[in-house]
């Protein structure tokens, strides 16, 4: 049974982060429960410090996360992790001179964590997602750090040019700001290519394939952006529909396979 559940409430918006202050909680659960049903100091202290181990795994992605995505509280977030973490640690190292650690750590999840969950946390995806039409989740990652930050500069392309759409910009504005996304569509299948094919990618040709019909879609658009009825709406769909399904269905299978290879 868990002593302190997870809610929707607590959900910041962004997959992985959710996903990880969920696990977070759940390690908390377990070591309450083996406290409360009397087991050893060694197993109890073994369930804390898995709880701080993922605390700081957990810090280190959402911090890489924030940082990559260019939240402009960083120095700010940094430093409260620090201090959470640092005392989760104390808890860890006075572990044997605790009367009750399972209620020593509640107090941190109830009275840090949580508290950090709903209010920096939550303030920094605001301010991620302010003004974002698209928004990038941490989840689309394909696990290499330039790829990945190409990608969301894709994101970021499009978001201005639905902006401009949204807003009534003239209609020369806003084929500049989708001829900005097709010219850094273009720069960034560019550098995957040159990546794929250093790392001897096996399925290089498809993907080639499948980028040089991607961007013809998006020339496209380009070509015929006077004549479309919504043209942030079209270009909607190709992010949707054809980029994000190849960065999550074939990028993803790229990058796990070219990892594979490193790992051997």
């Amino acid at each position: 049974m868990a002593i302190i559940s997870w809610e929707d409430s607590y959900n910041v918006g962004d997959t992985k982060v959710d996903e990880q202050h969920k696990k977070l909680f759940a390690l908390f659960n377990t070591l309450y429960e083996l406290v409360e049903k009397g087991a050893t100091k060694e197993v109890g202290k073994r369930a804390l410090v898995s709880l701080v181990n993922y605390t700081k795994i957990h810090f280190n992605d959402e911090i890489a996360f924030y940082e990559a995505s260019g939240l402009p509280t960083l120095n700010e977030h940094i430093a409260l992790h620090k201090s959470l973490y640092s005392d989760l640690a104390a808890l860890c190292q006075r572990y044997d001179t605790l009367d009750n650690p399972a209620f020593e750590a509640e107090e941190w999840i109830r009275n840090q964590l949580l508290p950090h969950i709903l209010g920096p946390d939550m303030e920094a995806n605001a301010l991620l997602n302010k003004g974002q039409y698209l928004k990038w989740d941490s989840s689309y990652d394909v696990g290499d750090k330039t790829i990945d930050q190409q990608h969301r500069k894709l994101f970021d392309l499009f978001n201005i040019l639905y902006d401009c759409v949204e807003r009534g910009a003239d209609p020369e504005v806003g084929k500049q700001a989708l001829s900005e996304l097709l010219d850094y569509t273009d720069s960034h299948f560019t550098d995957e290519i040159a990546f794929y094919t250093a790392s001897q990618l096996s399925t290089l040709s498809d993907h080639k394939q499948l980028h040089y019909d991607l961007h013809k879609e998006l020339s496209l658009l380009y070509d015929d952006y006077y004549m479309l009825a919504n043209p942030a709406a079209d270009a909607e769909e190709w992010m949707k529909n054809r980029l994000l399904t190849h960065i999550l269905e074939v990028d993803m299978k790229a990058n796990e396979e070219i990892k594979g290879k490193q790992e051997l």
